[in-house]
């Protein structure tokens, strides 16, 4: 990706645009494009928009999609049931 096109924004690719966009969104200088700490802003951005509500439901999930795919274990529990308590999770 060209620094000069993004930053005239001139990008017409999707990558470009979205890369574009997201560095508008999250305030970022152009030239922190590649730095480690922009997915830190990011993620420090998108944690603060969530409610504890929000964030124990994608705790949960997070664990439930764990354990379907098999790197965490709850005893008592089928796949059918847990698939049913992710799309419970996710509907509410």
């Amino acid at each position: 990706m060209s620094r000069h096109a993004d930053f005239y924004r001139i990008m017409l690719s999707p990558f470009g645009r979205n890369a574009h966009d997201c560095l508008v969104y999250f305030d970022v200088s152009w030239r922190d494009i590649f730095s480690v700490e922009l997915k830190k802003i990011a993620w420090s951005s998108y944690n603060l928009s969530l409610t504890s509500d929000n964030m124990s439901a994608v705790n949960l999930l997070s664990e439930l999609l764990d354990v379907r795919a098999r790197r965490l274990e709850i005893y008592g529990y089928n796949t059918d049931e847990i698939d049913c308590l992710i799309s419970f999770v996710c509907s509410d």
